[in-house]
């Protein structure tokens, strides 16, 4: 016969025999799945689209896609309100272009800034946005942050500052043109010179809500552009403030909207007209400098 105490231990022995089972089963069916299925983490600098890309039907050759690319050292000490004055200054600026488009052109809109602004990010970024290129499409980038070049360098381009590694505006400007978009400008916002430092200057109007259909077709969806830009030529500063931004960012976007808002406004007086403001302020010390690219 057993006894009480022998009933407890069963019952103890049953008990734990239960728990037990409960947390193998809870283990097994856990957020942790075992190492083999488990999705590879996303780093944390991979660069990811501010938002969807929103292709426009395909059948309809006349519609295009605006993919503004936006690399923006925001967080750095010297330049970096003026740089975030840049970024926002293009975002606000084509996003009237592509609401004033009636429909015609779509916007993908990809901004690296801060810490992600790495040469990694900077070249992927590139590479995810060329296989989604089409033969119809524009591309704008913007590199707002530090430049500089070495006494090696033979190209009139400088090196852009992406953190740990500089990259080439030279290797940018060939990835854009290896992707054949219908148009792309290519703009570097920063010194070219031996010793890089920065120093900004600048006041300009403000774009307006929007622009007529007929400019839009005139500046974005009827040319077959291709320009390459830097905000100075080799061996000088880039200037502008933490008001307006860099001042050759400001000067383009100021001589853009003028073109927009005029009926015989193209892309040769755009940056004519921004290379001639900054040059008479900075009294020629800083001379931006563009080409068509062929």
């Amino acid at each position: 016969m057993k006894t009480p105490k022998m009933f407890r231990n069963f019952f103890l022995r049953i008990a734990f025999v239960i728990l037990a089972a409960v947390f193998i089963q809870a283990c097994a069916t856990g957020s942790d799945s075992p190492s083999g299925s488990q999705q590879p983490p996303i780093q944390p600098n991979t660069p990811q689209p501010n938002q969807p890309i929103s292709d426009p039907p395909a059948a309809d050759p006349s519609l295009a896609t605006l993919h503004l690319i936006i690399i923006a050292d925001t967080l750095d000490n010297k330049i970096g309100q003026s740089v975030a004055v840049d970024s926002r200054n293009f975002q606000d600026f084509f996003q009237s272009v592509v609401n004033s488009s009636q429909g015609k052109i779509f916007l993908n809109k990809i901004v690296l800034e801060g810490r992600d602004i790495t040469r990694n990010n900077l070249i992927a970024t590139l590479n995810f946005v060329a296989p989604r290129i089409k033969a119809n499409d524009i591309v704008v980038f913007l590199y707002s942050g530090h430049g500089y070049r070495m006494q090696t360098k033979s190209s009139k381009w400088p090196y852009l500052n992406t953190r740990e590694y500089a990259t080439d505006f030279d290797e940018v400007i060939t990835m854009l043109k290896n992707s054949n978009p219908r148009q792309f400008i290519a703009i570097a916002d920063c010194c070219n010179n031996f010793i890089d430092r920065g120093i900004r200057i600048a006041k300009f109007l403000k774009s307006p809500e929007s622009f007529s259909y007929q400019d839009i077709e005139r500046m974005f969806l009827l040319p077959k552009t291709k320009i390459a830009a830097s905000g100075s030529k080799v061996g000088q500063f880039s200037s502008g403030d933490d008001v307006d931004g860099g001042y050759f960012s400001a000067a383009f976007i100021s001589n853009l909207r003028k073109s927009l808002l005029s009926s015989d406004g193209n892309w040769d007086k755009v940056f004519t007209g921004a290379v001639s403001v900054v040059s008479q302020r900075t009294q020629n010390e800083q001379v931006p400098q563009y080409e068509e690219i062929r």
